[in-house]
């Protein structure tokens, strides 16, 4: 799985960046992607290695005070 497209990285960072898109799919639950103040508007796309038939998608979500 790949990082397809996103609307932004916290920082104007690359994918890879601290905070970076690469961090939502990497299965390591203390790494975490931020958008740059995308707010609800904040999409990632995923490119899957194969055709692949998904039964469930599981995601965290939070919040960060008055400014998310």
């Amino acid at each position: 799985m790949s990082v397809a497209a996103v609307s932004s990285n916290f920082g104007e960072g690359g994918i890879y960046s601290t905070f970076g898109a690469a961090d939502a799919i990497d299965w390591d639950p203390p790494t975490e992607w931020s958008s740059a103040s995308d707010g609800d508007t904040a999409p990632i796309g995923v490119k899957l290695a194969s055709e692949t038939n998904i039964t469930s998608v599981g995601f965290w979500t939070q919040t960060m005070g008055d400014t998310a």
